[in-house]
C-alpha cells in the first residue's frame, strides 16, 4: 500500500508530484495542497474528472492512518513542460465555522456543548476526545462565523480549539500527551531553527473585568515604544482571574519557538504521524551560535504546528514548530 493516499469521489490516488499538509494549533482548520500528473481525458471540466472537484469530501491517510478530512476549495489546471497537472487545494471539514456566518443564541451551555450547537449548523461533528470546558452563562453571535468567539472562550478557560484527523472540532489542552520519541539534533532532525518573534508581542497586558476588577503586566522586553495590549474579561466563561489572564497573555505571546526538519513525516516503528498538540522532549547538544554560551538544550515542548511535504527534491519532510510548555499553560 502506498505510504500517502487520497481518496476523493470514490477513488484513491498516490501518484502525487508534490504534497503540502499544514495542520496547526494556530489555525482554527488544517490545510492541504495536493498536485498530480493527470492524462488528457481527466483533464476536461466533466463530472467524475478531477477537474470537477471542487467542494468534494477528500481523505488523506499516512502509514494506513487518518491524516486529514476536508473539502476541496480550489481546483487548478496546470500545463508545464507539455505535461498536464492539477492542482487540489482546500481545508479540514471545520472550515465552515471559519466561512460560514451563523447566529446563535445560548444559555448556560458548555464550552463543548456550544461548539456542538454551532458545528450542527454547517455539518461539523465535536470529537468526542474533546474538553468539556466551563459553562458560558449567556452566548451570542449575530450572523458572523463562530469560531472567532468560540477560540476566544477557549482561550480564556486555558483550552484550543483545533481540528482532528477526520475534520471533527476538537477541544484541547495543548500538551496534554506526550508521544514516545524524542527529536534529536544529529539523529532524526536534520535542521534547527530558532525564531524570536515579536509581531504578537505588546509591551503591556491589560485585562480588564469590571471597575474593580483588572490585571496589567509589564514586559521588560519592550520599553522602548508604546505598544499596549487590551482585552475584557467576561466572567461568564473566564476560569481565570484578570490578573492571571494578563500574565497568561504576556506568556503566550513571547513569541519564542524553534522548527525542527525531520525525514519523513512519522515516529517509532509504527511510523505514527507527528502532529499538533502533544509534548515532545527536543534534545540538541550542539548549537554554537545559536544558543547562549554553547548549553544544550535538553527541553519538553509542545508541538505547536506540523507541516509535511512531498518533492522531487527532497521526498517525504516534516517541518515541525516547536513553543514553550509556558505558550500553552
Amino acid at each position: 500500500m502506498p505510504l500517502v493516499e487520497m481518496t476523493l469521489m470514490g477513488r484513491k490516488y498516490s501518484n502525487f508530484s508534490k504534497i503540502f499538509i499544514r495542520r496547526s494549533l494556530e489555525e482554527f482548520t488544517h490545510y492541504f495542497e495536493i498536485e498530480m500528473a493527470i492524462d488528457a481525458s481527466m483533464f476536461r471540466l466533466e463530472d467524475g474528472t478531477l477537474i470537477s472537484a471542487k467542494h468534494e469530501e477528500v481523505l488523506i491517510d499516512f502509514a494506513d492512518r487518518r491524516l486529514l478530512t476536508g473539502w476541496i476549495d480550489i481546483v487548478e489546471r496546470i500545463v508545464r513542460e507539455g505535461e498536464r497537472y492539477v492542482s487540489l487545494k482546500g481545508r479540514s471539514k471545520t472550515r465552515n465555522l471559519v466561512d460560514c456566518p451563523l447566529t446563535i443564541n445560548a444559555n448556560n451551555l458548555t464550552l463543548k456543548e456550544l461548539a456542538d450547537q454551532a458545528g450542527k449548523l454547517v455539518g461539523v461533528k465535536v470529537a468526542k476526545r474533546s474538553v468539556q470546558g466551563k459553562p458560558v452563562r449567556e452566548f451570542a453571535i449575530q450572523a458572523e462565523p463562530p469560531f472567532e468567539p468560540l477560540s476566544v472562550i477557549a482561550r480564556q478557560q486555558g483550552l484550543m480549539c483545533s481540528t482532528d484527523s477526520y475534520g471533527n472540532l476538537f477541544i484541547i489542552q495543548p500538551g496534554d500527551w506526550e508521544v514516545g520519541a524524542n527529536l534529536v539534533l544529529g539523529q532524526n532532525v536534520r535542521e534547527y531553527k530558532e525564531t524570536q518573534d515579536g509581531r504578537n508581542e505588546f509591551s503591556r497586558y491589560v485585562v480588564k473585568g469590571g471597575p474593580d476588577d483588572e490585571g496589567q503586566v509589564e514586559n521588560p522586553r519592550i520599553t522602548n515604544q508604546l505598544r499596549p495590549w487590551e482585552a475584557i474579561s467576561d466572567k461568564d466563561y473566564a476560569s481565570l482571574s484578570c490578573q492571571a489572564l494578563a500574565e497568561d497573555e504576556h506568556r503566550k505571546r513571547m513569541g519564542i519557538s524553534c522548527t525542527v526538519k525531520l525525514q519523513g513525516w512519522g515516529y517509532g516503528v509504527d511510523n505514527a504521524p507527528w502532529v499538533e498538540g502533544c509534548r515532545v522532549r527536543l534534545i540538541a547538544e550542539n548549537l554554537q551560535g545559536i544558543n547562549d554560551n554553547y548549553v544544550p538544550i535538553r527541553a519538553t515542548m509542545v508541538v505547536s504546528s506540523v507541516e509535511y511535504t512531498v518533492n522531487s527534491k527532497d521526498g517525504m519532510i516534516s517541518l515541525i514548530k516547536l513553543r514553550p510548555m509556558e505558550a500553552y499553560r
